[in-house]
């Protein structure tokens, strides 16, 4: 049989759950353009069993015969390459491009109005009406929810890249700031809108490259960024309210490269450093609020290298440090200049002066390094009043207690120790003592523990109250110079933190956890179940003819796997997951329904040799069932997915302080 009289390709649809067809090509074109089929309706070659998005399907090459596709489950359109053009890929081509042309037009006239957008839909910008906005954006995740992470959009429980759409808006939930279109974690398409809901014509992106712009609620630009295929591609600006610049860095396919720099609200740089392919590389500076440089030194791969120098209020010199890939070299001369406060003051008005000198007694060295000290707390209490930060107080207090145990010995540390835990509570720094020395560890940018991770934004206002970004570098420099004043070393570490916030993921895992154990709700031997009691009701009818209803306590034992709940019914298993406070949702595939149970965290029966712990924090439990999904309803399948397992981590050690 010749090409031209063989059997015209016939294919089945499924549209609203329901297998459709036969049809050939004309009458499917024929039903999308009446809206009967949609694009994102599933269709398969008769004689194939796997199925592929209409749209898709419709859009690949119209020069290829239908029977060279081959069809996978991914829902992709690979062809085989031919040579020539025979009769039949003239037809073909023919018909699908009328087919095209069809399909464009109906999607221009409507946009697909009957059919439901999902999270991560790709749709045209072009083609994309007010009705269509606000169907997206009711489904669109919003920006909290993700990170960027070298240069492109991940979500914050996932370590693949993001397609679909995210969405942020003003302090009025209801009303748009900007929705940007992602796939693979590259920024496609992105429109922005003012706060009185006008679309900006000025501000978007189109095929990954163009500026978007973002404003305050009270309508004054606040950020703006340039894009190019898909990433963060020259200046991005944030500005404060009153137009001036706040911060302004350049990228290069999403990675910061180059200057980085940042001002105060009054014009006065705060910060300028220099970036290579999103690590610091190259010299900083940072300056006060006054246009006082404090603080300069070097970057090489992120970490300090060469020399740092910093300065006191009035511009002199206060120390040199000398690092080499971040450690400072020990034994590094350091030029420590008077302060204009290093005068000895009349110990009757100052009493943290007159403790001091107390503890000194008769001996001129300590009498001398009574007065540096003192000279450092009153510049300190001096900088905190004048930018309007509170706990210098402490400060008099940690001198006395430094300058206690440098003279007297580790006898004195109790007291010292009280102190810094302060100080560690109060600015989300941790001050760790090992051997003679003490080290300050600061909050790291984020915190990977297992399958759960942590960025600084998400728990910094926890450790730190009002502390942030300047004030904190300055009250590590304030501790480096209190113990300096008395020949004590306070060196930079990087892990204490980290671990602590391991340990503060792990405890509220726990929690987790023991909510499921008081549900009764147990893990052995790698199998869940529920050994307990439920409430079961039965229905009498006395001799009069009257129901009577009687509620009893029955002792039961629920096994979450499939053999042993398969034709169970539905609802006591229900009542044990939400006991144990397990979140769910639906879904539906022909006519089973699901129900998926996650947020479940229990811990295992595994210990490890060195007696520590394991818990299983994303637990998922999926009951399937025939439709409508009840209580009654008999467990045709579940599925029990524990995810990864987390050991506990490694208890601080002791020379850590709380």
């Amino acid at each position: 049989m010749n090409d031209n009289n063989k059997p015209m390709d016939k294919y089945w649809i499924n549209s609203k759950g329901e297998n459709l067809g036969p049809f050939p090509l004309e009458e499917i074109s024929e039903k999308v353009e009446t809206g009967e089929f949609v694009l994102s309706d599933p269709i398969c070659l008769v004689g194939n069993e796997q199925w592929l998005n209409l749209g898709e399907f419709l859009n690949s090459d119209p020069t290829i015969d239908p029977k060279d596709v081959e069809w996978k489950e991914e829902q992709k359109v690979v062809v085989a390459q031919k040579s020539g053009l025979s009769l039949n890929v003239i037809l073909t081509t023919v018909l699908f491009f009328l087919l095209l042309v069809c399909a464009g037009l109906y999607l221009f006239a409507q946009f697909r109005g009957n059919s439901v957008k999902t999270r991560d839909e790709l749709v045209d910008v072009s083609l994309i009406g007010d009705k269509e906005i606000r169907d997206i954006a009711s489904s669109a995740w919003t920006k909290s929810s993700f990170i960027i992470a070298d240069g492109l959009m991940v979500k914050r429980d996932a370590d693949l890249p993001y397609t679909g759409w995210i969405k942020a808006t003003f302090s009025n939930a209801d009303s748009l700031s900007t929705l940007v279109q992602y796939e693979k974690g590259k920024a496609l398409l992105g429109l922005s809108w003012t706060p009185d809901g006008v679309k900006c014509s000025h501000s978007s992106l189109e095929n990954g490259k163009g500026i978007l712009t973002t404003y305050y609620d009270t309508g004054e630009r606040q950020l703006e960024e340039s894009y190019r295929s898909g990433f963060l591609n020259g200046l991005s600006t944030r500005f404060y309210k009153n137009s001036q610049k706040e911060e302004e860095k350049s990228f290069v396919n999403g990675r910061l490269h180059g200057q980085r720099v940042s001002w105060h609200n009054n014009g006065q740089k705060i910060e300028q450093v220099f970036y290579l392919e999103g690590v610091k590389n190259g010299p900083y500076s940072l300056w006060s609020k006054d246009g006082q440089k404090y603080d300069e030194g070097v970057y090489k791969n992120g970490e300090l290298d060469g020399k740092r120098i910093q300065w006191s209020r009035n511009g002199l010199e206060r120390f040199e440090e000398t690092y080499k890939n971040g450690e400072e070299i020990p034994d590094i001369q350091v030029d420590h200049l008077p302060m204009e406060n290093d005068l000895l003051l009349d110990e009757e008005v100052d009493p943290v002066l007159a403790k001091l000198l107390e503890l000194a007694g008769e001996e001129e060295d300590w009498i001398r390094k009574a007065n540096d000290i003192i000279g450092v707390v009153n510049f300190i209490t001096a900088r905190f009043e004048k930018s309007q930060i509170s706990g210098h107080e402490i400060f008099a207090d940690l001198a006395i207690a430094l300058f206690d145990y440098a003279k007297r010995g580790i006898n004195q540390k109790e007291a010292l120790f009280d102190i810094l835990s302060w100080i560690n509570n109060q600015w989300g720094i941790a001050i760790i003592f090992e051997g003679d020395g003490f080290f300050v560890s600061e909050i790291p940018k984020s915190v990977r523990f297992g399958s759960i991770s942590w960025e600084r934004s998400i728990y910094e206002n926890d450790f730190m109250g009002s502390l942030q970004g300047e004030s904190r570098e300055f009250v590590i420099v304030d501790l480096e110079n209190l113990f300096q004043s008395v020949g004590l070393t306070l060196g930079r570490e990087k892990e204490s933190i980290k671990r602590k916030v391991e340990r503060l993921i792990w405890e509220d895992l726990a929690l987790h956890a023991e909510e499921t154990e008081n549900a009764k709700l147990v893990f052995e031997k790698n199998q869940l179940f529920y050994n307990g009691t439920i409430e079961q009701t039965s229905k009498k009818i006395d001799p009069q003819g009257n129901s009577i209803f009687d509620t009893v306590e029955k002792e039961v034992l629920f096994i979450f796997t499939q053999q042993h709940a398969r034709d169970k019914k539905l609802g006591p298993f229900i009542k044990v997951l939400q006991d144990a406070g397990v979140r769910f949702e639906e879904m539906r595939n022909g006519n089973l329904m699901i129900r998926k149970y996650s947020n479940l965290c229990i811990y295992s029966d595994q210990v490890s040799q060195d007696g520590a712990a394991y818990i299983y924090p994303e637990v998922t439990i999926q009951f399937a069932g025939v439709a409508p999904l009840g209580p009654d309803t008999l467990i045709r399948f579940i599925k029990v997915e524990l995810g990864e397992i987390i050991e506990e981590p490694l208890e601080l050690s002791n020379g850590d302080i709380e």
